[in-house]
């Protein structure tokens, strides 16, 4: 008869932790039914995250709750409210609710073992109830359009002035759009364990712009940022030069994504780049959104070039790149250059969806290059033509040539790079010899159905209807393309590992044939 003894590696804590940490909560559930030894750490396990809370009335809090509520809040690490302040979508916890637990709450902190806060609410005041000193990570998100001008300025004046100076274990922190003020940088230079800063910029909820513009004003002291590596955030590039020109600023940046707030020329561009490359050596990821703040107003400000990025190129250990810009111009030896001096890359993003509608310049050949030179990318994202004439776009000559496949890709952007009916066919099928299948093929994500192409966080920019006929065009034929890859991956894995067997037979065959006409002599 079995025995029903659990096996005594069920009795170490840490092992059962690993164990609940992979169920979801339906089966953590099930499990804290089992025994009391499992009934912990599957509470641990469901409470961890809330991202949806309670739907009390005020009148359903009553003093007997509280114990009960310290049993679950011991267990809760991350925390989401969010509430748009209208009555349309229903708040996790009804204001009233919040009102009441300031009110009646028996002690100050609430959640003691809170690691994470994300309060998407115009309730910002609030949030205070579930922070305390050992919070780690805060991320911030307010619709100042649901806000007088009066209460949104006083809610940031509230965050640097007062909340950010009393979280002294911060790690990380996350801001609405135009938040990253001089006056937040003051403030979080002396927290010793804020680790990174990250603007919202693809979201909807942001501050003043002019907040932004004064930031070269910004100056460290000695000491400042003593562990601090990324940095995500909107400034022009004239105060972004200024502000890593100080050399108290820290050079332990590792991650660096810029949202331009102006007009950018490749000059410009050019000379940031070498304040980089010759000020922040561990600099590993870099991303530019050079994007118009008002597309209607777009002048041309100029192509950029290998020559722009060539100072950046001296630093072979960059692994990300993003460069989203109106004009780029890149040819397929450019890229070649770019794979070889960045042999580590894992994504490159060179603007897949332009601003202006000009013929691309890359082919099929800059995908091959990145795949010779970096055979660790993740994601790509190019704008090209499938069709120019390249050693890839005749279908019939594709199996005599070697081309190099990439183990780990996961997706590649081609936005609205041009592709028609014919070349579909014979492009999946070199996709085929490049990708997995699990590979993702995007092309115009950025489309919206009020016939205009929306760059992140910025304004929509309209087109006439004849280009956006054919980018509709160009995003089914993109599909249809990523339909068909994995029935040509697989294909083709098959028929290797068919030809592989038969070059094994036949070598056995030739052994065979060694031995008998040997036995003969």
């Amino acid at each position: 008869m079995p025995s029903t003894t659990p096996h005594r590696v069920h009795n170490i804590p840490d092992i059962t932790s690993i164990v609940f940490k992979c169920l979801n909560v339906e089966t953590s559930l099930n499990h804290a039914l089992v025994c009391k030894a499992w009934l912990e750490p599957a509470l641990d396990e469901m409470w961890w995250y809330i991202n949806q809370p309670w739907r009390y009335s005020a009148a359903g809090i009553l003093p007997c709750a509280w114990t009960r509520f310290d049993y679950y809040a011991r267990r809760i690490r991350c925390l989401l409210y969010q509430d748009d302040g209208s009555s349309e979508l229903e708040a996790d916890i009804d204001v009233s609710v919040l009102v009441e637990i300031a009110r009646a709450r028996p002690k100050l902190i609430l959640l003691p073992h809170l690691q994470h806060l994300a309060w998407y609410s115009i309730h910002f005041g609030y949030a205070t109830l579930f922070m305390h000193s050992e919070l780690s990570n805060l991320e911030i998100s307010i619709e100042a359009d649901l806000m007088d001008e009066h209460a949104f300025k006083e809610a940031g004046t509230f965050l640097y002035e007062y909340l950010l100076r009393s979280l002294r274990r911060l790690e990380e922190l996350g801001l609405p759009r135009y938040w990253i003020t001089t006056s937040v940088l003051a403030t979080v230079a002396a927290l010793p364990c804020l680790e990174a800063i990250r603007s919202d910029i693809y979201g909807h909820c942001k501050g003043d712009i002019k907040d932004v513009e004064i930031i070269d004003d910004f100056s460290p002291q000695e000491g400042s940022f003593p562990v601090f590596n990324i940095l995500i955030f909107d400034i022009s590039f004239t105060c972004a030069t200024k502000l890593f020109q100080n050399a108290t600023f820290p050079a332990r940046l590792t991650r660096l994504w810029i949202n331009a707030i102006d007009f950018v020329v490749p000059s410009t561009l050019h000379n940031f780049l070498q304040l980089c490359a010759a000020g922040y050596p561990a600099l590993i990821a870099l991303g530019f959104d050079l994007f118009p703040n008002d597309p209607d107003s777009f002048i041309p400000s100029g192509e950029i070039t290998l020559e722009t990025l060539k100072p950046l190129l001296s630093r072979p250990t960059i692994e990300e790149f993003h460069l989203i810009h109106s004009e780029l111009c890149f040819t397929d030896s450019d890229l070649e250059e770019i794979a070889q001096r960045w042999p580590y890359l894992t994504e490159l993003h060179l603007a897949p969806d332009p601003y202006i509608d000009s013929p691309p310049r890359l082919t099929l050949s800059a995908l091959v290059s990145l795949a010779t030179h970096c055979p660790g990318l993740y994601h790509i994202g190019l704008y090209l033509d499938p069709a120019a004439p390249s050693p890839y776009s005749d279908p019939l000559s594709l199996p005599s040539i070697s081309i190099p496949s990439l183990p780990n890709i996961h997706c590649i952007d081609f936005g609205t790079s041009p592709i028609s009916k014919e070349v579909s066919k014979p492009v999946a099928l070199f996709l085929s010899r490049l990708c997995s299948t699990s590979c993702l093929i995007r092309g115009s994500k950025q489309l919206s159905l009020d016939l205009c192409i929306e760059s992140g966080p910025r304004t929509s920019w309209h087109i006439d209807d004849e280009r956006w006929s054919r980018i509709v065009d160009y995003r089914k034929l993109w599909m249809a393309v990523e339909n068909d890859l994995p029935f040509l991956v697989a294909s083709r894995a098959a028929e290797s590992k068919r030809g592989t067997a038969l070059r094994r037979k036949l070598n056995t065959f030739k052994v065979r044939k060694q031995k008998i006409s040997s036995f003969k002599r």
